[in-house]
């Protein structure tokens, strides 16, 4: 075959293959803490593709006596994100033998969901509370995912604190205060990436994310 007619086979061959753009991947990784002892771990990968945001979330807790397990929990869930606007969500909850699954999905401007077989859904923007997106910071209400049930809140900023992370690093952040149906602190450094969360367990422990 001439050497002309090669190279517009392989101009044509080539051009009729679409390449996807690379996904862009970042992990957010925590130390779980129950009264200052680790008991477990919490992850969030987010990748990027185009305009769409994959993001996976897993908690794994333990906790016991002398070495004994006596209390268990798991906590799995994805989202798809389109730009700043949720378009699905899926949620798992194991807690120490109590299982149960959240489902949602966008039509237009509502996102419905389904929980423990109890139906809902919003009208607008919604947020659940992984607290990996910052947009949070602008909402008066979230997505419970644990209950499934829609929480309205006011989140207000509380100033510059440094945290130090497990390896011994210290991370300026600024923290922010969730009050109303959920009683939580979140935190988030000068990019707007999520660094720290505490909250009281149901027994009144406290509850710390350490990165």
């Amino acid at each position: 075959m001439p050497m002309r007619s090669i190279l517009t086979a392989l101009t044509l061959a080539f051009g009729l293959i679409s390449f996807a753009p690379l996904v862009e991947a970042k992990n957010i990784n925590f130390s779980v803490e129950r009264n200052g002892k680790a008991i477990g771990t919490h992850k969030t990968r987010i990748s990027e593709r185009g305009g769409t945001t994959s993001v996976s979330v897993t908690m794994s807790l333990k906790a016991g006596v002398l070495g004994i397990p006596l209390y268990k929990f798991l906590y799995k869930a994805n989202e798809t994100w389109s730009g700043n606007e949720l378009q699905s969500l899926k949620v798992s909850v194991d807690d120490n033998g109590d299982k149960r699954n959240l489902s949602g999905k966008r039509s237009g401007g509502t996102f419905s969901w389904s929980m423990a077989g109890k139906k809902q859904q919003a009208k607008g923007a919604l947020f659940p509370t992984n607290h990996w997106n910052n947009g949070v910071l602008k909402q008066t209400r979230v997505l419970n995912t644990l209950t499934g049930n829609i929480n309205r809140v006011k989140i207000s900023r509380q100033g510059s604190e440094t945290l130090k992370c497990k390896s011994g690093a210290s991370i300026k952040a600024t923290r922010y205060v969730y009050s109303g149906a959920l009683d939580t602190e979140a935190w988030y450094d000068g990019s707007g990436n999520w660094v720290g969360l505490r909250f009281k367990g149901e027994d009144g422990a406290t509850i710390f994310f350490r990165c």
